[in-house]
C-alpha cells in the first residue's frame, strides 16, 4: 500500500513538473500567431472523459492570452460548463451549463457573469459586422436555431427550423448560411431554408470563418476533419492524428486556425481519454500545432477551444477575419493572415504576408504550400 502511495505521489509530481510555465504558454501562442497579433483562447478542462464537449461533466472554463500566458478560470457558476466561445473583441466569454440549460456570458477577467438564455443549447457565437452586436446561436428542441442578442436577450431571430443535433455548427460571417442536421447527416443551408446541401464527413460540423461559408465535419474515426464548400464538394482535409482521435473539433474565429482535443480511444470504455498535452490549436495552412497545457490527467476532457486573433496596434480591437480566395478555376488559394490584402488568380503570388496553397487543376489535391513574407 505504501509503495502504491509513493508511486502515485511520484506520478502526480511528474505531472506537476511537466506543466508549462506562463512564459512557455506565451511563447507557444506567439509561435503560431501572425506577427503583431494577440491570441486569446478559451476552453474547458477538468471534466469527465468524453467524445464531445456536450457529454463531459464537471468541467470549468479557462482562458489564456499571449499577452501574459497565465491560465485563469473564469466561471463562478458550479455545474457542467461547455460550448465555449469568445466575443470578437476578446473581452467576453460565452458558455453553456448543461445541468440548467442556461447560456452564460462572463467578462475575460471572470467578472459580471450573467445568464443570457435559460433554455435551449448554445451552439456558437456570431457577430453582426454591420453594427458590431454580439449574438449567441441557440438550438431549441423543437423550434430549430435562433440567434439571440447577448446584451438584449429579448431580441431573438430565427435562422433555421432545423437543428444541428445539439453538437456544433455555426452561422456564416455574413449571416446567410447555417450548419444544420437533416436526414441523419450534417449539411449547410441558406438561412430559413429547408433545402440543404450535404457534404463530406459524418460527425461534429463547424462553420469556418471568412466569406466562403465553408464548414468542416469529422471523417470516420476522427483522425481527420473534412472541410466542405457550400456546394458540398470537398475543399481540403485537416489531419488531426494518426493513432489518436480528435474530439471537440471546430474552427476558431480565424479561418486559418482549428482546435480539438487529442485523445486515445478506449474500446472498453467507448470514450477517448485526454492525452497529457492538450488542448490543440492548429494552423490550417501548414498543420503547425501547439498545446496549451502539458500536465493534464488522462481521464478528463480538455478542449472545446475557441480563439480570437487581435491586432496589437489597435486600441478598439476586434477579431481579425481575413479573406479567403477560392474560385473553381484558380490553382491558388490565398489566406491573407493579416487581413490587409488578398491575392487572386493562378500566377500572382503577391507580396504580402499570407499562405498560398497550390492545387492541381480541378482535383482539389494539395501539391505544395508556400508561406509569403
Amino acid at each position: 500500500m505504501r509503495h502504491s502511495r509513493i508511486s502515485a505521489m511520484i506520478f502526480a509530481g511528474a505531472l506537476a513538473l511537466s506543466a508549462k510555465t506562463p512564459q512557455q504558454v506565451k511563447a507557444s501562442l506567439d509561435s503560431i500567431a501572425p506577427p503583431d497579433t494577440i491570441v486569446k483562447v478559451a476552453y474547458i478542462k477538468g471534466g469527465s472523459a468524453a467524445n464531445f464537449a456536450r457529454e463531459s461533466w464537471g468541467a470549468s472554463v479557462y482562458v489564456v492570452s499571449s499577452e501574459d500566458g497565465i491560465v485563469r478560470k473564469v466561471n463562478t457558476v458550479v455545474g457542467h460548463p461547455m460550448m465555449v466561445n469568445i466575443t470578437a473583441d476578446g473581452k467576453r466569454v460565452l458558455f453553456w451549463e448543461r445541468g440548467s440549460s442556461r447560456t452564460y456570458i462572463v467578462d475575460w477577467d471572470g467578472k459580471n457573469e450573467r445568464v443570457v438564455t435559460s433554455d435551449g443549447m448554445l451552439i456558437e457565437y456570431w457577430r453582426d459586422k454591420t453594427n458590431g452586436t454580439d449574438w449567441a446561436l441557440i438550438e431549441y428542441d423543437t423550434w430549430g436555431q435562433y440567434r439571440v442578442n447577448v446584451d438584449k436577450p429579448a431580441v431573438s431571430i430565427q435562422v433555421s427550423t432545423l437543428g444541428a443535433s445539439k453538437l456544433s455548427g455555426g452561422l456564416s460571417d455574413d449571416g446567410t448560411r447555417v450548419v444544420v442536421h437533416k436526414d441523419g447527416a450534417w449539411a449547410s443551408a441558406a438561412v430559413m431554408s429547408t433545402t440543404v446541401q450535404h457534404g463530406n464527413g459524418g460527425c461534429q460540423a463547424s462553420m469556418r470563418a471568412g466569406p466562403v461559408a465553408q464548414w468542416s465535419c469529422n471523417e470516420s474515426g476522427h483522425n481527420n476533419s473534412l472541410v466542405n464548400n457550400p456546394d458540398g464538394t470537398l475543399a481540403f482535409k485537416i489531419s488531426m492524428g494518426t493513432d489518436r482521435t480528435g474530439e471537440g473539433a471546430r474552427f476558431t474565429q480565424h479561418p486559418n486556425y482549428f482546435s480539438f482535443m487529442l485523445g486515445k480511444y478506449n474500446e472498453t470504455a467507448s470514450v477517448a481519454y485526454c492525452e497529457p498535452k492538450n488542448p490543440v490549436l492548429l494552423r490550417v495552412s501548414d498543420n503547425k500545432r501547439i498545446t496549451i497545457e502539458d500536465g493534464l490527467n488522462a481521464d478528463q476532457f480538455c478542449g472545446d477551444l475557441d480563439a480570437v486573433f487581435l491586432p496589437k496596434s489597435v486600441s478598439n480591437r476586434t477579431s481579425i477575419r481575413p479573406s479567403i480566395s477560392r474560385t473553381p478555376d484558380a490553382l491558388l488559394e490565398t489566406y491573407s493572415i493579416n487581413g490587409r490584402r488578398l491575392t487572386r488568380g493562378k500566377t500572382d503570388r503577391g507580396a504580402h504576408q499570407g499562405i498560398v496553397i497550390t492545387r492541381h487543376g480541378d482535383t482539389r489535391v494539395f501539391l505544395s504550400r508556400k508561406v509569403l513574407h
